[in-house]
């Protein structure tokens, strides 16, 4: 298991759900085969005033390449959360 990256990444998604279709992880797109998982995140509901709280709606996705991401969407963009293997 490689450590968590946490960087910016471009995905292109499909409407209405959100979900990742493709990657682009520098060198060009790459295809998503499968969506392994899906989850939602939410970090500081407990906090007042509740525009500090952060909802993460996260993707774990199998590309064509075999590459398997943890990607993750928030309100300002796409993120890579994990690269496995």
């Amino acid at each position: 298991m490689e450590p968590s990256v946490r960087a910016k990444v471009r995905v292109l998604a499909n409407a209405p759900n959100l979900q990742p279709a493709a990657v682009d992880l520098g060198p060009g797109w790459v295809r998503v085969a499968e969506v392994v998982d899906r989850w939602v995140v939410e970090v500081g509901w407990w906090r007042v005033p509740p525009s500090r709280w952060q909802r993460r709606a996260y993707w774990r996705v199998l590309l064509v390449d075999g590459s398997c991401l943890d990607v993750y969407r928030t309100e300002s963009g796409w993120e890579l959360a994990r690269q496995w293997g």
